[in-house]
């Protein structure tokens, strides 16, 4: 009876410590690969300002936000009467942000 119990014990023990180490390896798969995607929120320049002084983007930025604006309303232009989800709403936020952002100040 008591090797019956002792084998018990031993095969509960190798049980447990088996599903640590599987969960320790799963956990370490899990880290390198699906790493932290990085998004547009873990930029740094995206930080929020306080309100002393005006946020303004960089003429680079402030192309690509050019570019893309016009590029909607070339869109908008030439498909009037097609309904294209969201594109006039897209085209109001981004004229805000370049006016928002001091994009307005460069020249292109």
């Amino acid at each position: 009876m008591q090797s019956i119990f002792s084998t018990l014990t031993s095969n509960i023990l190798n049980i447990i410590i088996g599903l640590l180490v599987l969960i320790l390896i799963l956990y370490g798969f899990k880290r390198i690969f699906y790493k932290k995607a990085e998004g547009f929120q873990d930029d740094a320049t995206n930080a929020v300002s306080t309100g002393e002084h005006p946020v303004k983007l960089g003429k680079e930025h402030c192309r690509m936000l050019y570019t893309q604006l016009n590029q909607y309303k070339q869109v908008r232009k030439e498909h009037p009467d097609t309904l294209i989800v969201n594109l006039d709403e897209t085209i109001t936020q981004l004229t805000e942000y370049y006016n928002k952002y001091s994009c307005n100040e460069h020249t292109y």
